[in-house]
């Protein structure tokens, strides 16, 4: 959902500049809808959140992303560049419900740090990220999200990013398709103009 409605439509202006004789027809689903359309051929490929295991898949590491603390303007750590994790803990948490990539992410780090995801304060759970954004906005917690999803809120001063010292929550994208069938074209240059992106970004992060 996170590459679906917010990664991927800021770049499609740019490729559709680069390539105006690509058309694109894009569908938000989860993993398993996005399996079954190119088992039956409805799609060309698909861009998943986690990596899956089929026989008659290729899944190639297409784009990097990572999830930072967001919390609500006004918040005791909004003006705080960094914080420290055990801070962190101690506030109220709204997330993603159990299962979806985002708070999977957030907790296999956190456990990986000898914390069980168990006690931290969560206060709600919701099923969307815009659900997550209203309710931190309105103060009802705060929460770990990609930025690319809080660009607006974070322009209008409606939310803040927080750094955790010494802890990174970075997750994979993946790009899924066919071993059996060749990819058009079209595909093709679009899987190209992902990869250089990532590239560029990663380049320009080096830097």
């Amino acid at each position: 959902m996170t590459i679906g409605e917010y990664v991927l439509p800021r770049m499609l202006g740019p490729f559709a500049r680069q390539y105006p004789d690509i058309s694109i027809v894009m569908k938000v689903m989860n993993t398993t809808q996005i399996m079954d359309d190119i088992l039956k051929h409805q799609l060309n490929f698909g861009l998943i959140e986690a990596p899956v295991h089929h026989p008659d898949m290729i899944v190639e590491p297409i784009m990097q992303d990572e999830l930072k603390l967001v919390v609500p303007a006004g918040h005791a750590l909004a003006d705080r560049g960094a914080v420290e994790l055990e801070d962190v803990l101690n506030y109220a948490f709204v997330l993603r419900e159990k299962g979806s990539g985002t708070r999977q992410v957030m907790e296999d780090q956190l456990q990986k740090r000898n914390i069980d995801p168990q006690d931290m304060n969560v206060v709600m759970e919701l099923g969307s990220t815009g659900a997550v954004k209203s309710a931190v906005e309105a103060g009802v917690g705060i929460t770990m999200l990609s930025p690319s999803s809080v660009q607006h809120e974070l322009a209008l001063g409606l939310v803040h990013i927080v750094d955790i010292r010494g802890l990174e929550f970075k997750r994979q994208f993946y790009a899924i398709h066919l071993k059996s069938s060749l990819l058009p074209l079209s595909a093709v240059a679009f899987l190209n103009y992902l990869r250089q992106h990532e590239q560029t970004t990663s380049e320009g992060q080096a830097e």
